[in-house]
């Protein structure tokens, strides 16, 4: 009976210390990425050929950021090849994405290795990262920051008046390339939507019936409506604000930066259901 009671006492205690080395395992973004990167090198062969293919987070600093240091980490390990992804791709053995995602404790840097022959995946290798890590509050910013130490667990990225600064440049950059498709299918701003189908394809209507007819006025209608659009969709994407309908929605809108030589080399929207 004594033992009994003993280990009675015991397991809680282990228990609370455990919870205790998990929490304090949280570290700073930088510390985060060397973390990660010294996984990602001794979880493939040394000597292997990856290739960082894809960076997510809510903010282009702070992808621009992840991507650069966990370059670095890689090389300085000196355990794998790392080539640019954007520009090589024959020949990568392993590519690596990397995601940073709310967590309990503030952030957790995912990094994802696939074998590319096959498409197997190798290894998931993370990390928690601090929520008040001074880089991170400069990076992703404090009014982000007062989201996610609200938010509940599972609920996806922290969200500014119902979206994503990743749903944000979603929409400016669909609605780029075809007026009011980010507005609609993004944010499903009905009104955002509509006028600018209105300006933006009737802009290029007057701008082709211009040509067609040799009729200079109607080209010139034609840009100032288009002019009308790109300044309403700068403005609505940064300022539209909770839809309930939109907020509520299981899609989440990642952005995405793809690695290049010298830098950036591409942004990609893409967006993921979760059950």
């Amino acid at each position: 009976m004594n033992g009994k009671r003993i280990w009675w006492l015991v397991i809680p205690a282990m228990m609370a210390f455990g919870a205790e080395t998990v929490h304090a395992q949280a570290r700073s973004i930088d510390a985060a990425m060397q973390h990660v990167a010294n996984e990602v090198s001794f979880g493939v062969r040394a000597g292997a050929t990856v290739a960082l293919s894809s960076v997510n987070s809510d903010t282009l600093r702070m992808s621009s950021h992840l991507t650069n240091g966990i370059t670095e980490a890689l090389l300085q390990s000196g355990r794998v090849t790392l080539v640019d992804w954007a520009r090589q791709r024959e020949g990568v053995e392993y590519t690596i994405a990397v995601d940073l995602e709310t967590h309990a404790d503030g952030f957790r840097l995912v990094a994802r290795v696939t074998q590319v022959e096959g498409a197997v995946i190798r290894g998931i290798h993370s990390s928690i990262v601090m929520r008040n890590d001074p880089v991170v509050v400069s990076l992703l910013g404090p009014a982000q920051q007062a989201v996610v130490g609200t938010q509940p667990v599972g609920m996806g990225r922290p969200v500014q008046d119902g979206f994503t600064s990743g749903q944000r440049w979603g929409t400016f950059l669909l609605n780029l390339l075809i007026p009011g498709l980010g507005s609609s299918a993004i944010m499903r701003d009905a009104f955002g939507g509509v006028f600018q189908v209105i300006t933006g394809f009737g802009g290029y209507f007057m701008i082709w019936l211009g040509y067609v007819e040799m009729n200079e006025g109607f080209v010139l209608i034609g840009f100032i409506s288009q002019t009308i659009c790109v300044i309403f969709n700068i403005g609505r994407s940064i300022s539209f604000r909770n839809n309930p309908v939109a907020s509520s929605l299981p899609e989440q809108w990642n952005l995405a930066l793809i690695p290049g030589k010298s830098g950036i080399e591409k942004v990609e929207f893409t967006h993921t259901l979760r059950f």
